[in-house]
């Protein structure tokens, strides 16, 4: 009897061991909270996940969720459809739960090891920019701004507008290949909206350049910069002084023999020395002037305007005063 007792207690208690050790031998005691080490990954108390993520290292937008997100998903992600390449954008869909579905579901082949810092940083509410960078931005902004070098269209903006923007902005959709244009959405701000955000990939480290000059004010030219017109060519007129009724300085009245041919000759008669259109006389040209036809071509918004370019203010100044001969 006695050696039946001693061997039930003997299987009840190695049952009862057991039952509170896990795989690795090591005893749990009552709901982990004797012994240690306790297993990682499922089961971990909502306590010790709160610490984990209160201890890791913070991430922000700037620079570092950015730079992933160029990186893994700009290829089909800076167009129309689903827009990542700003912050605001990619906050409403970290916002809404999206951004974290997807990186660790359809799109974790896109994403792969960058999944988790994105998924961490729209856990802890998607942060811009750290407090630090957040406090000093307006002063070191504004120490940057008295401190840069200014910028002005001629040549700078021009020559990265060629070279960045000419291949899809040189036509009819938003035409960028001039002064008077570039100028309307620079002061409108949808120039540095595009060049921060769906444009981004193709101004690249020009995107900076382009806005600082927006936020200036656009300036086409430095003060010290002398443009007269010559026979023979295209220009403006001197910086501060109007053209038109008095003339552009040191040359006398702009008349059409005296400037306007020139001009038209450079922009115009590739097309326009033919049967459509001729402007290749005085006569002929007079009649676009009177009836209103050469200023609506050449202006701002015209169709012509992009051929024209700064020379339409030359244009359109000889046609206020008088389109003399």
């Amino acid at each position: 009897m006695n050696l039946v007792y001693k061997s039930v207690v003997l299987v009840l208690g190695t049952f009862f061991l057991l039952s509170y050790c896990d795989d690795g031998g090591h005893f749990l005691g009552h709901a982990g909270s004797l012994g240690a080490p306790v297993p990682s990954g499922a089961g971990v108390p909502l306590k010790n996940q709160n610490t984990i993520q209160a201890n890791a290292t913070a991430v922000y937008y700037e620079p570092t969720i950015k730079n992933i997100v160029r990186t893994d998903c700009a290829q089909c992600h800076s167009g129309a459809s689903r827009n990542l390449m700003d912050y605001d954008s990619l906050k409403m869909y970290a916002d809404s739960g999206m951004l974290g579905a997807m990186v660790q579901g359809p799109m974790r082949r896109f994403a792969g090891n960058d999944a988790q810092a994105i998924v961490t940083w729209a856990q802890n509410g998607a942060p811009e920019k750290s407090a630090s960078v957040r406090d000093a931005a307006p002063k070191n902004q504004n120490m940057l701004k008295a401190n840069a070098k200014v910028m002005y269209y001629e040549p700078t903006i021009k020559d990265i507008i060629s070279t960045d923007c000419a291949q899809c902005h040189s036509g009819p959709s938003r035409n960028l290949m001039d002064y008077d244009s570039l100028k309307m959405y620079a002061d409108t701000g949808l120039l540095a909206t595009m060049v921060q955000g769906p444009m981004s990939q193709f101004a690249g480290n020009d995107a900076q350049t382009i806005v600082t000059w927006a936020q200036n004010g656009a300036p086409e030219k430095s003060p010290t910069t002398r443009v007269f017109f010559r026979s023979g060519g295209g220009g403006n007129c001197p910086p501060g002084q109007m053209p038109g009724a008095s003339g552009l300085q040191g040359q006398g009245p702009m008349t059409y023999n005296n400037g306007i041919r020139q001009v038209l000759a450079k922009d115009c008669l590739r097309c326009h020395s033919g049967p459509f259109r001729n402007l290749t006389t005085y006569d002929n040209v007079k009649v676009y002037v009177d009836n209103g036809l050469l200023r609506t071509l050449v202006g701002i918004g015209g169709p012509m305007h992009r051929f024209a370019g700064p020379d339409s203010h030359l244009i359109i100044a000889w046609i206020d005063n008088g389109a003399p001969q």
